[in-house]
């Protein structure tokens, strides 16, 4: 007679051993007992050949839940938004054939303002435009989400991020001066939202600007606070402050007391750095800094 071939069959934690349609013993394993994941092989050298996943440098707020938007991805990984979804689709496939293509230099992607435009280029090829009005609805300024934004195709590409402040230069077209000062800077924000300034324009608390008592109204400066490190470049677009002159040199609005991280005291120390016209566009430079300051 033939034997019965035996079968192993599993019921939750247990093995069933089976002779046709007979059961001859149990083996129960215990639940404490796991037989370790297959080994996945290393992760690839160059991330542009694989994503595992997308990394969690990758600084990317999310739009208001009541605007359309779509993702535009590098290599599976979100790097930006537009309202289009199939700009976003186009551009995904863009920018992922672009990325493999060793002979683009992706150094060169940088974010501009020019008027009131935004876009990131990489050199005089415009890779994503951004409507500023459309850019509020992440709840940031749109220099910050254009800097963030563009920051994010250069990492993927393996290369450094700008800081804000070397953003907004860039943006700007302004390089510094050797005129610092250092002193504290105080906010005003909402009982002057809507108020006219000193140059005529509307007082906004969103908009990164600020008062100083003695420079050219329209002047750029770095301002730096100087207990984090982190930095904004403002506009000088009203007169003040006129308290505590000896100790406060310049009054922030309050989107740019929010990115200094100065909302909540009130009054930081900072250095402060004017700024003046840049004909020529200025060349990402990653060690420039006076402190650590940050993109974010």
């Amino acid at each position: 007679m033939t034997p019965t071939p035996l079968a192993w069959v599993s019921s939750g934690m247990s093995f069933l051993a089976m002779a046709g349609t007979q059961f001859l013993s149990v083996t129960a394993i215990a639940s404490t007992i796991l037989l370790p994941p297959p080994a996945l092989p290393p992760a690839p050298p160059d991330h542009r050949a694989v994503l595992w996943r997308c990394p969690a440098s990758l600084a990317q707020p999310m739009p208001s839940p009541r605007h359309a938007r779509f993702p535009v991805k590098m290599q599976g990984c979100v790097v930006a938004y537009v309202a289009d979804a199939i700009q976003a689709d186009q551009l995904s496939q863009r920018l992922d054939r672009q990325l493999s293509d060793p002979a683009i230099d992706w150094s060169a992607v940088t974010p501009h303002l020019v008027g009131a435009a935004l876009t990131i280029q990489r050199g005089s090829e415009i890779l994503l435009r951004l409507d500023p009005a459309w850019a509020q609805q992440f709840g940031t300024h749109p220099h910050r989400l254009i800097t963030d934004w563009a920051n994010n195709m250069r990492w993927m590409a393996g290369h450094r991020p700008f800081t804000l402040a070397q953003a907004q230069k860039q943006m700007y077209a302004v390089a510094a001066t050797a005129q610092v000062s250092q002193g504290a800077a105080s906010w005003y924000g909402p009982y002057f939202h809507g108020r006219m300034t000193a140059n005529g324009e509307i007082y906004n608390q969103h908009d990164l600007t600020a008062a100083h008592r003695d420079l050219p109204l329209g002047t750029y400066v770095q301002v730096t606070n100087r207990s984090n490190g982190r930095s904004v470049v403002v506009r000088i677009n009203d007169r003040g402050p006129y308290l505590d002159e000896d100790y406060r040199i310049i009054d922030l609005s309050h989107q740019a007391a929010q990115i200094l991280e100065g909302e909540d005291q009130g009054v930081v120390p900072i250095e402060l750095v004017v700024l003046q016209a840049q004909p020529q566009p200025i060349a990402f430079n990653p060690t420039e800094r006076r402190f650590q300051d940050q993109a974010k």
